[in-house]
C-alpha cells in the first residue's frame, strides 16, 4: 500500500477539481477555492491526509434560507383597571372588548388605543393589560 506522500513524489493528486503535489519543499494544493501549502519536513501523513481532505473534500452546498413562519392574526382580551378612584365609576376591572393583532406588542398598542377612546385623554388613570381571548 503506498502513501500520499509516495504518490505525491511520482504524481499529482487529483480530486473534486482540486491538485495536490509536492512544488520544491512543499506540498501544495491549488483548487478553485485557492491555494493551500504545507511544508514537506514538518507534515506527517495524517496532517497531510487531513488538509487535503479539508480543501479537496466532498462540496457541501449551503443550506437553503430559511422560510419565514407565516404570521397569524390572533383574538386578543381587553381589560381596563382604573388606578384613581372617580365618584360612581367601579374600581373593578372591566372587559373592554377584543383586538386582533399579529404579537402581544401590537395588541397592547392597540388596547391603549382603545382605552384611550373610551376614557378620554383626561379622564381618570388606568392600565390596560391584554391575554389571548
Amino acid at each position: 500500500m503506498t502513501t500520499m506522500a509516495e504518490t505525491l513524489k511520482t504524481s499529482a493528486i487529483t480530486a473534486n477539481g482540486c491538485t495536490l503535489e509536492i512544488v520544491g519543499s512543499r506540498y501544495v494544493m491549488t483548487g478553485p477555492t485557492g491555494k493551500h501549502s504545507l511544508e514537506v519536513d514538518c507534515t506527517c501523513e495524517r496532517r497531510l491526509a487531513a488538509h487535503w481532505l479539508g480543501f479537496a473534500g466532498p462540496v457541501v452546498e449551503a443550506p437553503a434560507p430559511a422560510v419565514k413562519k407565516a404570521r397569524v392574526l390572533r383574538t386578543y382580551a381587553v381589560t381596563i383597571a382604573y388606578t384613581d378612584f372617580v365618584a360612581g365609576m367601579s374600581m373593578e376591572p372591566s372587559h373592554a372588548g377584543n383586538v386582533s393583532a399579529l404579537d402581544r406588542n401590537e395588541a397592547m398598542r392597540k388596547a391603549r388605543d382603545l382605552g384611550r377612546d373610551l376614557i378620554g385623554p383626561h379622564g381618570p388613570g388606568y392600565k390596560v393589560s391584554v391575554r389571548l381571548a
